[in-house]
């Protein structure tokens, strides 16, 4: 096993400490990730993670996150305008 790595992801509109335990679980049962924990009493909420970087990558661990249904702080995602000014351009 190689040297594990630790991470520190700041997450954003997390309101309560029921969304970030299905954070927490999400990250638990993926492949790679030996511990992933949390603080509910801590702002902004934020997961740390312990992870083997040969199964999994930072970003893998975000991608994680994201398909819970919560955001990154720091990333840009689109906003609902952006979104529904997708749907109609042409490509």
């Amino acid at each position: 096993m190689a040297e594990l790595r630790e991470a520190k992801i700041e997450l954003r509109f997390i309101m309560c400490a029921d969304c970030l335990y299905k954070v927490v679980s999400a990250l638990q049962k993926t492949d790679g990730v030996v511990q992933a924990k949390h603080n509910p009493a801590t702002y902004p909420p934020w997961v740390w993670v312990q992870y083997d970087p040969i199964k999994l990558t930072e970003a893998d661990i975000e991608r994680v996150i994201e398909q819970t249904g919560y955001q990154i702080k720091g990333k840009k995602y689109p906003g609902l305008w952006e979104s529904i000014r997708s749907l109609f351009q042409r490509s």
